[in-house]
């Protein structure tokens, strides 16, 4: 039994930075006793985090960093589309826009922020499948995740584009942020990032198998 935290990944009340605004904010925190990530309402995403200090933060709240099969699963029932997921809007504070809410009753799986995933990426290789070019999405696996891309946005999968490199090792993230429109969505992958990379549209979420 998995379960999959309600709200995206936000800052708790005995970290000493209660919004972080850089790396350094969030370094910051993960070393402070007691401060953990919490699954929190109306609260703002904890952004500014790189990959390798989200699966830490998950860690010291008990929890891991999603997977990217266990995040699909856990995104679907979504709606995609701009009128209840923040994808054309500004941030918005977790469970914010209520209608923007997954079948299993996860928040804002789509749009708001970027959700790293515990998938890393290496020479354009997940778990042994050799993932296709960058480009828009138009067939997946079973987490969700391209396996054919094309030039034109495909209906069936949202419109969602695919981002992805041959050589080098990087970060997985997935659902699209706030100003990510209509390329924002269920299929949308970001294969691209960094390790270290922190930005103020990159955000995490834990889950925890029982």
């Amino acid at each position: 039994t998995i379960c999959v935290d309600t709200y995206e990944a936000g800052v708790g009340s005995n970290c000493p930075v209660a919004e972080p605004a850089s790396v350094q904010d969030t370094l910051q925190n993960s070393i402070a006793p007691g401060c953990v990530a919490v699954s929190k309402s109306a609260v703002k995403p904890w952004r500014f985090v790189p990959y390798r200090i989200a699966e830490q933060l998950c860690a010291q709240s008990g929890k891991t960093l999603i997977t990217p099969t266990v995040w699909y699963r856990a995104a679907l029932g979504s709606k995609d589309v701009a009128a209840t997921c923040s994808v054309n809007r500004t941030l918005a504070l977790t469970g914010e826009r209520a209608e923007c809410q997954s079948g299993v009753g996860a928040f804002d799986m789509i749009g708001n922020v970027w959700e790293l995933v515990a998938g890393e990426v290496v020479d354009g290789e997940w778990q042994g499948q050799q993932l296709p070019a960058a480009g828009y999405v138009s067939a997946v696996n079973d987490a969700g995740i391209a396996t054919q891309t094309g030039t034109q946005p495909n209906p069936i999968y949202g419109n969602d584009y695919f981002w992805s490199e041959a050589t080098g090792t990087y970060a997985m993230m997935r659902g699209g942020y706030y100003n990510g429109r209509s390329d924002a969505g269920l299929f949308s992958t970001q294969a691209t990032i960094a390790e270290d990379f922190a930005g103020s549209a990159v955000g995490f979420r834990c889950m925890l198998a029982l």
